[in-house]
């Protein structure tokens, strides 16, 4: 992944600019002064990560008292990397009658056993922190 600093490359902004001044539908701006730097978007996206972590908490521990929720893993390997990835994938009706389904982690797997019998044992293990 390219790093929030391309926000602050100046080619980036040069580019943005030209788009602008092409297809401004109302009228032409600096693009220097509408773009947030690296830090305020970092800072911006980790308050809205714990903001839909808290949502989801509170959504994940109703459906589980109701018994509205079925969790399950999820194992893939990515074809450019040859690394095989397990995930948990949570699957719930809320008490509004939602149907969602919510990736609750990512990680490599980098075991050589991929059987169930290995998915069970490292969901135990407590490897995967979900929130």
């Amino acid at each position: 992944m390219r790093s929030l600093k391309i926000i602050e490359d100046n080619g980036l902004k040069q580019l943005l600019q030209e788009f602008v001044i092409l297809g401004s539908k109302y009228g032409e701006f600096d693009v220097a002064n509408a773009l947030c730097g690296a830090y305020a978007i970092s800072d911006h996206i980790y308050n809205l990560a714990n903001e839909y972590r808290s949502i989801l908490k509170d959504i994940l521990q109703e459906t589980l008292e109701s018994g509205c929720i079925c969790v399950s893993p999820d194992q893939w390997s990515d074809d450019d990397t040859n690394i095989p990835y397990l995930g948990i994938t949570a699957t719930l009706v809320t008490k509004h009658f939602e149907y969602k389904i919510v990736d609750l982690c990512c990680k490599p797997f980098l075991g050589d056993d991929h059987s169930g019998k290995s998915l069970l044992i490292v969901s135990r293990g407590g490897t995967f922190p979900l929130i």
